[in-house]
């Protein structure tokens, strides 16, 4: 949906330089999202094994809890990276012609 929108937006303003970055961008966001679901799993294994009364290191849960951290935040980050082009891209003109 989100892609299909850009599109949407690049054939309404045309290619430029700041599109091209934003696509560009956009088009990772996919690995940051399998990245974070794939610890959540991880995570969700660990708790569901502790729950079922199975050892699970402290060492094995301090890192997972840690990779789902981090990939939150990147995930965060990346988000805001995509948001903060597409707004660019969509808004620079008219917010540097004012």
């Amino acid at each position: 949906m989100t892609a299909d929108s850009g599109e949407w937006l690049a054939g309404k303003l045309g290619q430029s330089p700041a599109i091209d970055k934003h696509a560009d961008l956009g088009e990772t966001m996919s690995y940051f999202a399998a990245a974070l679901a794939a610890a959540v799993v991880a995570l969700a294994v660990a708790h569901l094994r502790r729950a079922r009364g199975r050892a699970v290191k402290p060492v094995v849960q301090l890192v997972v809890t840690l990779l789902v951290v981090a990939a939150a935040a990147a995930t965060l980050v990346q988000t805001y990276r995509v948001g903060d082009s597409g707004a660019r891209a969509a808004w620079g003109s008219v917010a540097s012609s004012r």
